[in-house]
């Protein structure tokens, strides 16, 4: 969950700075464990995309380790934010990449 205050008003920067900060962070050992089942071959796959993909190069960021990020199997580009009306919370939409 990300969670957003600022006294002025929260403005679009500081929504997208908090996912990015969310997503960007490796993954912990306690992550990595809890979630153990669900890092599937899409993670991978993800992770060493990304690893291409980003302005370091591949070796360096395959040496950093999976990110939150690479959790969302490839679903890099945001879409935008849905109210959620029951739990009066905003959802990430992120699009689905080709397969």
């Amino acid at each position: 969950m990300i969670r957003i205050r600022r006294r002025d008003g929260i403005r679009c920067i500081d929504v997208l700075q908090e996912i990015f900060n969310a997503y960007d962070q490796r993954l912990s050992r306690e992550e990595q464990q809890a979630l153990a089942l669900e890092i599937d071959e899409r993670c991978v796959t993800a992770f060493k995309r990304r690893c291409k993909d980003a302005p370091h190069l591949p070796p360096v960021n395959e040496r950093q380790g999976m990110r939150r990020v690479d959790l969302l199997r490839g679903r890099r580009v945001f879409n935008g934010l849905i109210r959620d009306p029951r739990s009066q919370t905003w959802l990430l939409e992120f699009h689905r990449p080709v397969e």
